[in-house]
């Protein structure tokens, strides 16, 4: 199916991917305006590592982002050695290092439990960009 009147957004999203830095986008709306339809039609499968978060524990989000991460790239991941935030992030920002790469973190405030441990991921991710 074709993405139809999202011109605007695919045309910032796709020259984001086609800089020469690595870069990062905050996608939001209101819920059910194709956000997620979005960010999986727009790139190539093997180019786009899609993880969606579950209302679930911070600890088993990550353990599941990596086993998915694992899958889309065919590294070795090993949950158990990554018991924070920052270095999942870590890890997932070396990922594919040679090639250019989108992750797309969707329903990111399921990351965390709250408020507060939402902006302690947030903040794991930025000292992790930085």
């Amino acid at each position: 199916m074709a993405l139809i009147n999202r011109e605007a957004e695919t045309a910032s999203l796709q020259a984001l991917l086609e800089r020469a830095e690595p870069a990062l986008a905050l996608v939001r709306g209101r819920r059910r305006v194709g956000k997620t339809y979005l960010l999986s039609n727009l790139w190539p499968p093997e180019q786009v590592l899609h993880y969606s978060a579950s209302s679930t524990t911070p600890a088993l989000n990550r353990q599941t982002l990596l086993e998915e991460a694992a899958r889309w790239s065919g590294e070795e991941i090993r949950p158990e050695d990554h018991p924070t935030w920052r270095t999942v992030f870590r890890t997932l920002l070396n990922l594919r290092p040679d090639r250019p790469t989108v992750i797309v973190l969707d329903e990111f405030q399921y990351l965390a439990d709250g408020e507060s441990g939402l902006r302690e991921v947030a903040s794991e991710l930025n000292a992790v960009w930085e």
